[in-house]
């Protein structure tokens, strides 16, 4: 759900397969025009949202994906995640990508 509802996001482009059989519940993905820092920062800071940014130890896989030298933003959900913590997250996120 965390998947589809970034890719349906105007300006967000989200990295990696596309089945959700080849998915562990990590997402990295990219506001077109914010630098991956500020999203995180925006986030945590209005949102109360936590997420890593960055190159995550991975400056080759990034370099890979095209996202070197900034790196992206990397949404994990947890044991405790519900729905209405992914609803949460697509609003901010679709918030911040309006405003760009």
């Amino acid at each position: 759900f965390l998947q589809q509802g970034l890719s349906h996001i105007a300006g967000v482009k989200v990295y990696g397969s596309l089945s959700h059989d080849r998915h562990v519940p990590v997402l990295c993905f990219n506001i077109e025009g914010i630098h991956p820092s500020d999203v995180g920062m925006i986030l945590d800071g209005d949102y109360d949202i936590a997420v890593r940014t960055g190159l995550h130890c991975a400056p080759l896989v990034h370099e890979d994906i095209g996202t070197a030298p900034n790196g992206a933003v990397r949404i994990s959900l947890g044991w405790n995640t519900v729905k209405q913590d992914i609803d949460r997250a697509l609003a901010a996120v679709s918030e911040m990508a309006v405003g760009r």
